[in-house]
């Protein structure tokens, strides 16, 4: 068995890793020599072997952190029987089914069959996910379409919630204009908007196949058919570039084929592939903490799985919740799988023959596979990809030595890159819940669209706390004095407070200049009653109030919540004590709307507020 807590160096730096609850941390040189002793010897015994090193206040502190992060089952929790004897009991149902086509006449039938396949094959599951590969984006004929609207609605009447991926690739042309891609294989991954909505996409996507790959979001920025992202199979370790190619190009979400390129990079070597995944781990942590959300995956998964401390013991769902289906109606463990025979479960007209095949899948994952039960990256890594093992010693639960140590070495990575994030305060559930989000009606995406080039915008996090305290406390500036309840907040707890947890209808967010470094606030306050929101600045520096090209990109962002948020007007206070606030709501295009007399009681007497107003 793996050792109770796992110790490892990277880049300079010290982690400690718990196995079993996926707990991560980074260790000062103290606590590094006590987790070397750690559970296994008693606390005197530590004490005595780490004396002539480290002082013995010091040594009792990290042991008490320790004991408390025992205490609350942070790290080396006691097993729960009943919890691991359930973990050992098998699921099933189907989640997931992919179904290749090959553009002919014979597709659409082939479809209704396949996701019939899927519907009666979910048994108890709810949440469903049905993935189109199409080998043109131009070979999805309205019939196609028609198939998919009938899925949907028996989906609907078996309680069941289906999303629909519409797959096409890989695409010859889609490296046109971006020379980063070149090498890669490309793919489209259309994920359709619930309800369906058709109209107009088979045109779409005919369009599409004639531009280049830089120019498919601004086609796709007014369709409601559906999301765009993009997946990924590097055609070598080096794939950064490419990455950072599609997020300018303006894909927000990008997938990352690591086993599909693994399977058939037999000529690369593991040592390019840890370093490579090692980079674009790094790459990805520092575009977040640049201001540039998008989620690339399997990363981001990765990140918020070390966040939260989830342990996964089996990530490939291939033949129990997974199934494919070819062009010659042939079932299949997964996608990964598909049109090799020896892995042929049945076909969708006799069924799944080949049952004992089906059931081996069951024991896949890490509870069950020998070398990674006394693998320390067991419950991150969730036993790895049947098709990658079988690709690399021909037995798909036999995991190849030298694929799990550069496994190991790239969920180290993750967990260093990942550091990146943490030591700068960054909330990362709150952060991934917005990674794709459909980049139209929100002043966030707009933001960060408009002010790539000149600087950024975030939402305000816990981990602002010191800096919003030090621009707060005692500031005089509209931003910090206007309440909702027309309090005035005395204290500095209660003022961080009320700034880092606004109410739930509100949107605050850092403003950040081109460096990421935080230059002021923006909050947005609608009131949908009236069709209106007040808008509230905030600049740290004075002089940042006459900076023409902050005030050109606040002007097009506060455009487009105007167009696309139903908001008729936007309205802005400026307090008797708001040095430059008024010239810059001019320069925005506000205009002065009136006063409030005697509106604002602060210092011990009451001030006139002047309003300002911005209209469409």
């Amino acid at each position: 068995m793996a050792a109770a807590l796992h110790r490892f160096e990277f880049s300079g730096r010290r982690y400690l890793v718990d196995p079993e609850t996926c707990f991560c941390v980074e260790c000062d040189e103290i606590s590094w020599d006590v987790i070397a002793h750690y559970p296994a010897e008693p606390v005197n015994r530590i004490l005595h072997l780490l004396q002539d090193k480290h002082p013995r206040k010091e040594l009792e502190e990290v042991i008490s952190e320790l004991e408390w992060l025992r205490a609350t089952e942070a790290i080396l929790k006691r097993p729960d029987m009943q919890k691991l004897e359930a973990a050992y009991q098998v699921q099933h149902g189907l989640r997931e089914l992919d179904v290749l086509l090959s553009g002919g006449p014979g597709d659409a039938a082939l479809l209704q069959q396949a996701g019939t396949l899927l519907l009666a094959g979910a048994e108890s599951m709810k949440t469903l996910t049905l993935r189109v590969h199409v080998p043109r984006l131009e070979a999805a004929p309205t019939e196609l379409f028609d198939r998919l609207d009938a899925l949907d609605r028996m989906a609907g009447i078996a309680q069941k919630q289906l999303t629909t991926v519409l797959a096409a690739g890989p695409l010859e042309r889609a490296s046109l204009g971006l020379t980063a891609l070149q090498g890669h294989e490309i793919y489209l991954q259309y994920t359709l908007a619930s309800p369906l909505q058709f109209e107009g996409l088979p045109e779409l996507l005919a369009q599409l196949s004639q531009r280049p790959i830089s120019k498919w979001c601004k086609l796709l920025q007014g369709s409601e058919a559906g999301q765009a992202g993009i997946l990924l199979r590097p055609g070598a370790p080096a794939f950064s570039d490419a990455v950072t190619a599609l997020e300018e190009a303006g894909f927000k979400r990008i997938v990352l084929d690591l086993d599909g390129a693994q399977i058939r990079g037999e000529d690369v070597s593991h040592e390019a592939w840890k370093t490579g995944l090692r980079e674009a781990a790094t790459h990805y942590a520092k575009h977040l903490l640049r201001g540039r959300y998008y989620r690339l995956e399997p990363i981001a998964t990765l990140f918020k799985q070390i966040y939260e401390g989830k342990p996964v013991p089996r990530s490939d769902p291939s033949g129990t919740h997974a199934l494919a289906v070819d062009a010659e109606g042939g079932i299949y463990p997964s996608v990964a799988f598909a049109r090799q025979r020896k892995h042929l479960l049945g076909t969708l007209a006799q069924g799944i023959a080949a049952r004992a095949l089906r059931d081996s899948f069951e024991n896949l994952g890490a509870l069950t596979t020998p070398p990674c039960m006394r693998c320390w990256a067991r419950n991150f890594c969730g036993g790895g990809s049947a098709a990658v093992h079988d690709a690399l010693t021909g037995n798909f639960r036999s995991p190849d030595a030298a694929w799990c140590d550069s496994q190991r070495d790239w969920i180290a990575s993750a967990i260093a890159a990942f550091n990146i994030l943490t030591t700068e305060g960054v909330q990362f559930d709150r952060l991934y819940g917005a990674l794709d989000r459909v980049p139209k009606p929100g002043l966030w995406e707009m933001a960060r669209a408009v002010l790539k080039k000149q600087a950024g915008i975030r939402p305000i996090e816990e981990g602002d706390a010191a800096l919003v305290a030090r621009w707060e406390n005692w500031s005089q500036a509209a931003y910090f004095l206007f309440k909702q309840n027309s309090m005035f907040m005395a204290t500095a707890y209660d003022r961080e407070m009320d700034a880092l947890h606004p109410l739930p209808y509100e949107q605050e967010w850092v403003l950040l200049d081109h460096k990421a470094a935080p230059q002021g606030l923006l909050k947005v306050r609608p009131d949908a009653e009236h069709q209106l929101a007040w808008v509230y600045v905030f600049l740290k520096e004075p002089g940042l109030y006459a900076d023409r090209t902050l005030q050109r990109s606040l002007r097009t962002m506060l455009d487009g919540t105007c167009k696309s948020g139903g908001v008729k007007a936007l309205l802005a206070p400026v307090g008797p004590f708001d040095t430059g606030l008024a010239d810059f709501l001019q320069g925005l295009g506000f205009q002065q709307a009136g006063h409030q007399r005697a509106a604002l009681y602060v210092h011990g007497g009451y001030h006139d507020v002047r309003c300002y107003e911005f209209r469409t």
